[in-house]
């Protein structure tokens, strides 16, 4: 790794060996000291200035003024002939000739023009690259003059640069979005292709650590390499990566520059004084709609102004800039303004649950023109998921948006769900748990939305329970009293619901009566839930009082039947059981109503309303005409 200024030095380096007027000063000043070999310590050179002439697209003017100061009082007649070449891996960058050279008595100025064309630096660019950025500069210069007076000067060097030593780095970078850390770059490295005379590729690496919760994926990368503002290269990868949360990898992706740029870059160069920003950025793209979008993620974004004086002192200086572009987006989290639910269509199958949302959007422009919103929504009910859904929605306009989603309960599932709030007491607890997520393109966020949790509770078997007294008859005449009924649930699965029914009756009879054979229909708006008859048989001795029980089951499998109706319903049920038995007594038996009651159930499963659910109990018994007391005979 070399430090910034290292690579300043190489990169001035660089532009020197592109700069034939240092050639020429060194081949005219080596061709002058030549020339005075007809007189050799006569005349002399004072000074040498070269300049910049004119830059046009095409080619760079070097202006050499040389001053010579002759002691004799008799000057050089214009019998010289000066020729130089300057030339880099054999490409020819530079060529020179002067006829007729001379100078007076005394102090002279000569004025030796050379131009270079601005198209040669291309191609010495592509053996530069392809030998690992090494160079040999090769000058050779020859004076001759009358009587076959000659002199030739070859002088050669080698010149090497590391010009990508400033894309190499073990440092680690980390980039983020609003505060928030999303990859993290190390051991950057790059390295040269095989450049041509149309392009010159650099391979780029870098380690990537994804510290986002969420995979970041980028279907290529675009970049842009300019000097002075000329573009030297610029496109779209056709690497793209991806990388999971917590996942560290390596990345890999080419770039090209523009061979042929090279020459407009050199013009500018010179127009500009000797100074070049350099300016390099690479940030992802994301297929979207058809095209490709620019996503908010900089990959790489370096600046670099280097300074050069080629024909004076030869020395360079660089600095550090800021690019002036260098994220490009900012994002900011949409918020939920508003989440309401409420029941959609109803059918045999599923129960919709239908959601506004309004969202409000802060992001604007090219943000938001990129944005996408994803709804999700999953609901549980003991544990029991019912529904689970994603939409996607789309884009997203900046400002307020109301938008609409629906996700479908399986009613397949309410027997499960049942039975869990059955045997929890009569108690469910109701989560809706929704997600919102923002595609940025590259990345998702998420939106913050709270969870909605909700307990419902309900007294379905209030109905069934009664303390007030209620008489018995056979044929008319009383046999007892039914003092109290009690229900309590079983243990109820997806399949059948069993109630535990205990009637405690008085025997009033001065025989035994024998109570059997309990028959039963409960209806739930009505749709029948339990439907049979028990085989159980009490015997209850004269003048005593006994609790029986019978057990009577619910058909959970229906329950799903049943909820259809009670959402139609507005979340209400009306509960209706009837119950009769056989009682006897000295041979003679008969049938006898033991229940008739009705419960209404309201609840609040999407904890809309906000209310608590209520059970709202009828009349346990039906009224009974008056009855004689049972005869002995």
């Amino acid at each position: 790794m070399v430090s910034r200024d290292g690579l300043a030095r190489r990169l001035g380096l660089a532009v020197a060996v592109l700069v034939v007027a240092l050639v020429a000063v060194l081949v005219i000043g080596s061709v002058l000291v030549a020339a005075g070999v007809i007189d050799v310590g006569a005349p002399r050179v004072t000074s040498m200035n070269t300049s910049w002439g004119q830059v046009t697209d095409d080619a760079t003017e070097i202006e050499t003024r040389v001053s010579v100061e002759n002691p004799n009082p008799v000057g050089v007649p214009g019998v010289l002939d000066v020729r130089y070449r300057a030339s880099m891996n054999d490409v020819v960058l530079a060529e020179g000739h002067k006829s007729g050279v001379g100078f007076g008595s005394g102090r002279s100025t000569l004025a030796i023009d050379a131009t270079m064309q601005n198209d040669r630096i291309p191609a010495w660019w592509v053996t530069h690259v392809n030998g690992g950025e090494r160079s040999e500069l090769a000058i050779a210069g020859t004076v001759s003059g009358p009587f076959g007076v000659s002199r030739t000067l070859n002088d050669t060097r080698t010149i090497e640069t590391d010009l990508l030593s400033g894309f190499v780095s073990s440092d680690r970078r980390t980039i983020s979005m609003n505060g928030r850390d999303l990859l993290v770059l190390s051991n950057q490295s790059a390295r040269w292709g095989e450049a041509t005379a149309e392009r010159t590729p650099i391979q780029f690496s870098a380690g990537v650590e994804n510290r986002h919760e969420y995979p970041v994926t980028l279907d290529g990368v675009r970049y842009v390499v300019t000097m002075n503002e000329v573009t030297v290269g610029e496109g779209v990868t056709s690497e793209g990566f991806r990388v999971a949360p917590n996942e560290t990898k390596r990345i890999a992706f080419a770039v090209a520059l523009s061979t042929p740029r090279m020459a407009d870059w050199w013009a500018s160069h010179v127009r500009n004084d000797g100074r070049t920003n350099l300016s390099v950025s690479m940030y992802g793209v994301v297929d979207r709609d058809g095209e490709r979008k620019r996503v908010p993620v900089s990959l790489f974004d370096t600046g670099v102004r280097f300074e050069t004086d080629l024909l004076g002192t030869g020395t360079t200086t660089a600095t550090s800039i800021e690019n002036s572009d260098p994220a490009g987006m900012t994002y900011e989290r949409p918020s939920i303004e508003r989440f309401d639910r409420r029941w959609g269509d109803v059918s045999d199958a599923i129960t919709e649950i239908r959601s506004t949302l309004v969202l409000e959007n802060p992001n604007t422009g090219a943000m938001a023109d990129l944005l996408e919103l994803s709804v999700g929504e999953r609901v549980t009910i003991n544990g029991v998921e019912v529904a689970a859904d994603e939409t996607d929605v789309g884009s997203l306009d900046p400002g307020t948006t109301e938008i609409g989603h629906a996700v479908e309960m399986d009613n397949d599932a309410v027997p499960q769900w049942w039975a869990e709030h059955v045997n929890n007491g009569e108690r469910s607890t109701v989560v809706v748990d929704p997600s919102v997520t923002a595609d940025v393109g590259f990345t998702t966020f998420d939106v913050a939305v709270d969870d909605r949790e909700s307990t419902v509770e309900t007294d379905v078997l209030s109905g069934l329970t009664a303390g007030d007294a209620r008489p018995l008859t056979l044929d008319g005449q009383r046999v007892g009293t039914i003092r109290e009924v009690r229900a309590e649930w079983g243990t109820a699965t997806s399949d059948r619901t069993p109630v535990e029914l205990t009637v405690r009756i008085e025997n009033t009879a001065p025989v035994a009566i024998t109570v059997s054979d309990l028959g039963y229909d409960v209806r739930m708006n009505d749709v029948v839930v339990g439907d049979g008859t028990t085989a159980t048989e009490h015997r209850i001795p004269a003048g005593e009082t006994r609790e029986v029980t019978f057990t009577i089951h619910l058909d959970s499998q229906s329950m799903d039947e049943w909820w259809v109706t009670h959402v139609r319903n507005d979340e209400r049920t009306l509960v209706e059981y009837d119950a009769t038995a056989s009682v006897s007594a000295r041979g003679r038996s008969k049938r006898i109503q033991v229940i008739s009651t009705t419960t209404t159930v309201e609840t609040d499963f999407l904890g809309a309303a906000g209310g608590t659910p209520r059970a709202l109990v009828g009349d346990v018994f039906r009224p009974t005409p008056a009855a004689t007391p049972f005869s002995a005979e």
